[in-house]
């Protein structure tokens, strides 16, 4: 195994090094009085750097500062742009600019705290520190909210929170530019001072020069024990680091294959696991480049976006297909790090891999078991409907024919028999579904109007149980919508019918549509029965799931929300539930509008 080098450093002697520092003390302290005009000029010019590096601090935190209000009132700009946009993949692009702006907050915020400060601006700064820690929950609880397409929630939260607490934030910002400007004069008017005190030094510095000698001779001993102290404690945290450096490196090695490559592709390390699963020695892989793994699999341009990826410092993560030493084949999850140079500039690209060959062969398994499961069920379902038609036949022949309790008994056939013709054809239609055997042709389809339709179907089976059918508009009455017009019909009606079934006597059936955003629409069956648990909402779309805890009083095959779920989503929309127990239950369809 290659691991990482050691990190010494020697032992300091730390007489030998007094003792060199008090004899150069000596011989500055002669070299102070021989060089006099020299030992001035040198002071006036620390003073004068000294107070330039302090208008450059300065300089730095008022542009940190002008850095945090900035981001601040960015971010406020980027939320209220997120809760008016509607193309999801700009919402998407704003939400990660906001996330990028909160960074540059938060870094120019730690550098401006870890700047030197006066009293007053650290009071300020903690002040800033109360409205940036109370305000940043809220404004990511906005951001989930707006990605979630909760926009009126959002900009509730926004305009009653956000946006007092960033005022009084940037006001807080405020003072403390204003604070820095002020210390900037305060620093200019010592500057000025302290050159006039040169020239009164400079008359001075022959009385002192001695005395000043012996202080630097001791603030320089004391310097130096104050050295060999750092240096120490760094020795330690050095090899403390090094130390866990190496059990982390070992770490990865046991898990993932990892592989570094210099600029032009050549491999210049390998560790065990890459050796072990490629099957080629790590003498055959270093100074090789990585064309030596390539496989057939994937197209030349694949190759080519991988490598203009990283070479203009990206990283690039994906599934890659390479190919052993023996010619076989095995596909990684593989993520391609560029390091770069102080210009820029990749310099090196380091490759952290993991195997998931026997994962995607797993995958591959089971989708072929689910394709023969699926056409398992078509195939018995259609030589099912054959003797169950002979046996609806039948039944009717005999209820035309036979009375009393004959007849009731037919009467039970028959409503077993259509009980059963109904469960085949959904499974059909679901094995139909599942192995891209159905289509959908989408087309513009009066919302409204279609609704009409579903609840004329199911109205006698409403008025057997008394429920009382409702439908409420909440937008435009000629809305239209994107989709496969027999499909939605064949939804709405299992929505409804579902709603009528498991609703108690005397009970509501409300249908009514809502608009969602700019470009969708939601339509909602609400009923007033038992209601569904929080399981039962998590499951309620599954294959044979019912609702009621009772199945065996209620017919119904357990497939027609897993039908209704699988169409919808082929006409780009999708379906939810809300529910509250003992209140009742809002089924919904979302679908884009025409």
């Amino acid at each position: 195994m290659v691991s990482l080098p050691s990190l010494q450093i020697n032992s300091i002697d730390d007489d030998h090094l007094v003792q060199q520092v008090v004899k150069r003390g000596l011989v500055g302290l002669s070299s102070v009085i021989i060089f006099l005009s020299c030992a001035a000029i040198w002071s006036i010019y620390l003073l004068t750097e000294f107070y330039q590096n302090e208008v450059q601090l300065i300089a730095e935190q008022e542009s940190l500062l002008h850095v945090m209000r900035v981001s601040g009132r960015e971010r406020i700009v980027l939320m209220y742009s997120m809760a008016s946009e509607e193309d999801s993949f700009k919402r998407d692009n704003q939400r990660m600019t906001f996330y990028s702006e909160g960074s540059k907050f938060a870094l120019a915020r730690i550098k401006f705290i870890g700047s030197a400060l006066a009293k007053n601006e650290r009071d300020l700064v903690e002040n800033e520190s109360i409205l940036t820690n109370a305000t940043r929950p809220i404004q990511e609880q906005i951001v989930d909210l707006l990605t979630k397409g909760d926009d009126k929630l959002a900009l509730k939260l926004l305009k009653e929170h956000v946006i007092p607490d960033q005022k009084k934030l940037l006001q807080t910002l405020d003072k403390l530019h204003s604070s820095v400007e002020q210390r900037n004069e305060k620093i200019k008017q010592k500057a000025a001072f302290m050159g006039n005190a040169s020239i009164i030094m400079l008359i001075s510095i022959v009385i002192v020069l001695i005395l000043g000698a012996i202080f630097i001779i001791r603030k320089t001993t004391h310097r130096a024990f104050k050295l060999i102290s750092q240096l120490t404690e760094a020795r330690k945290t050095l090899q403390r680091t090094n130390s866990e450096l190496i059990q982390q490196k070992d770490t990865l090695d046991h898990h993932a294959i990892v592989s570094i490559a210099d600029k032009k592709g050549n491999i210049t390390y390998v560790n065990d696991k890459f050796c072990e699963v490629s099957g080629y020695s790590r003498e055959e892989l270093i100074g090789k480049n990585h064309r030596v793994l390539k496989s057939d699999i994937h197209p030349d341009e694949f190759y080519q976006d991988l490598w203009n990826t990283i070479k203009h410092g990206n990283v690039w993560h994906g599934e890659l297909c390479n190919q052993c030493k023996d010619g076989s084949y095995y596909w990684v999850e593989s993520t391609i790090s560029p390091f770069l140079n102080s210009k820029g500039k990749p310099y090196q690209y380091v490759s952290i891999r993991t195997d998931i060959t026997h994962l995607l062969e797993a995958k591959i398994e089971a989708e072929k078991a689910n394709q023969a499961k699926s056409t398992f069920l078509s195939s018995m379902s259609h030589e099912l409907r054959t003797p169950m038609n002979a046996v609806l036949g039948f039944a009717h022949i005999l209820e035309s024919e036979l009375e009393g309790d004959q007849l009731d008994s037919a009467h039970e056939i028959s409503q077993a028999g259509n009980h059963l013709m109904e469960l085949i054809n959904e499974i059909l239609d679901l094995s139909r579904i599942e192995i891209g055997h159905v289509e959908v042709s989408l087309e513009e389809v009066d919302i409204e109007a279609l609704i009409n339709e579903c609840l004329k179907m199911v109205v006698n089976i409403a008025q057997s149980k008394n429920i009382k059918l409702q439908q409420h508009v909440k937008i435009s009455s000629d809305i239209r919508l994107m989709a496969d017009r027999m499909r939605l019909k064949q939804a709405l009606i299992n929505y409804l019918s579902n709603a009528i079934k498991f609703n108690r006597m005397d009970g509501e059936v409300i249908v009514s549509i809502n608009s969602v955003g700019t470009n969708k629409c939601r339509i909602l069956v609400e009923d007033t029965g038992p209601g569904l648990n929080e399981e039962q909402c998590t499951k309620i779309f599954n294959s044979f799931t019912k609702s009621d805890e009772n199945t065996n009083l209620i017919e119904g095959s357990g497939i027609g929300l897993t039908i209704t779920k699988r169409l919808i989503e082929m006409m780009n929309g999708k379906v939810g539930v809300e529910s509250e127990v003992g209140k009742g239950s809002t089924f919904w369809i979302e679908l884009p509008t025409a």
